[in-house]
């Protein structure tokens, strides 16, 4: 399968390995590993292991081998003061892939981030402990919690001045930084996946980018209606998709739950004192309205109070015919100037529009003569005897000439 494309197993061998491909021609590469490459496996001696009993002293003997290869292989040295007194520093032994004995020394630093990877997953959920890829073991999605009541997408904020989308290159090197990154979550379900972003959300308050595993051996599985789902419940970026991966960016307007949530109570505490501040105006204009109606109706009499009030509606209702009038004879006559103004066009157009009569084609022949004529034709007969009637014109012509050069003899004769 590598050789359908070996540009692509050129770059991945150099990104897995760290090594340089020197030479390539067909389905050949040469990888070279380097100058400062040191051999990370190798195997220790069987010295103390028994293949009868496993379990307690499968890790005796593999704890008594890390002792005899730390004696026999040493690291570096330190000097101080002269160059008698040396330190040899030792570096722990991690176990390989494959076999009991295959180890390798660990890397500096490597303890440190293996340390940082799992305190990243550490509350998230149960680990998937089927895993087999290389450490942490990430969080098995399958048994977190299907369906999460009150779950809502995360609110989000963009900042001024920031385009929400990712440009070519910023989406180039987030995939680049996903590559080495380990898998945080193993997934092996299509939907329902509400328990996941809840747990991604959390996961991308320390970390951008999430990495989610697809289980190897589940039937039926489809990664991408599951980047589809996540990408709706979580409102993140994705990166890249394939039968084994999915990697998901939070975004550039992504927010922790507690900023979220107190830009949130502002906003709801800035709604709530505009609503206070609308009621308080119209229970203040009601007020002044019932006190000027009280003063009023303390001063006059009850029937002049009916009498005004009945002249008061009758002048609205007035008011208010009036105004319809006026729209309506407004909107009437622009209909008329604008049909006025679409008459006027059509005369200028017809105007301009000079009919050409058609010149009769003397030589030619219309389109019913044409189709006549073929319908004509196509029932003839498929051949026309040319040769005999021009024979036959030949002869004739011939006689003619004969009989004329006779005529001429016998005048002068």
């Amino acid at each position: 399968m590598c050789r359908l494309n070996m540009k692509r197993t050129h770059d991945l061998l150099e990104i897995k390995t760290g090594g340089l491909v020197v030479w390539r021609a067909g389905s050949i590469i040469i990888l070279y590993r380097g100058a400062d490459y040191k051999y990370p496996y190798f195997f220790v001696n069987k010295n103390k292991q028994n293949d009868a009993s496993e379990g307690e002293s499968t890790s005796s003997s593999l704890d008594s081998e890390e002792g005899d290869v730390q004696e026999s292989y040493s690291i570096g040295t330190d000097e101080v003061g002269s160059d008698d007194q040396t330190k040899m520093t030792q570096t722990p032994l991690i176990k390989g892939v494959g076999s009991r004995t295959r180890v390798r020394f660990q890397l500096p630093g490597e303890a440190q981030l293996a340390e940082e990877a799992d305190q990243l997953l550490h509350g998230l959920g149960p680990r998937f402990t089927d895993w087999y890829g290389y450490d942490p073991l990430p969080v098995d999605a399958d048994l977190l919690p299907a369906v999460v009541p009150g779950y809502r997408k995360p609110f989000r904020l963009l900042p001024f001045g920031v385009q929400s989308t990712l440009t070519n290159d910023e989406m180039t090197t987030l995939r680049r930084l996903g590559r080495p990154l380990p898998c945080h979550f193993a997934l092996g379900r299509n939907r329902k996946h509400q328990g996941l972003a809840a747990a991604i959300l959390k996961l991308w308050e320390k970390c951008e980018i999430a990495k989610i595993a697809v289980k190897r051996g589940v039937q039926n599985t489809n990664s991408e209606l599951m980047a589809e789902e996540l990408k709706w419940l979580t409102g993140g970026t994705l990166l890249t998709r394939d039968k084994e991966y999915i990697v998901l960016y939070r975004g550039k307007d992504f927010l922790p739950a507690t900023v979220s949530s107190a830009i949130e109570q502002r906003r709801n505490r800035g709604v709530d004192v505009l609503e206070r501040k609308k009621l308080s105006r119209s229970s203040d204009f009601q007020e002044n309205k019932s006190k000027e109606i009280g003063s009023s109706s303390a001063a006059e009499p009850s029937g002049m109070r009916d009498q005004k009030l009945e002249l008061a509606i009758e002048q609205r209702k007035k008011k208010s015919r009036e105004a319809a009038i006026k729209k309506t004879t407004s909107k009437l006559s622009q209909a008329l100037e604008s049909k006025e103004r679409a008459e006027k066009l059509l005369e200028e157009l017809d105007k301009e529009e000079i009919k050409q009569q058609l010149e009769v084609d003397k030589e030619g022949i219309t389109e019913e003569e044409r189709y006549m004529l073929r319908k004509v034709g196509l029932k003839m007969r498929p051949f026309l005897l040319l040769g005999e009637s021009i024979y036959f014109h030949k002869t004739a012509l011939k006689a003619q000439d004969s009989r004329c050069q006779i005529r001429r003899l016998g005048q002068v004769g």
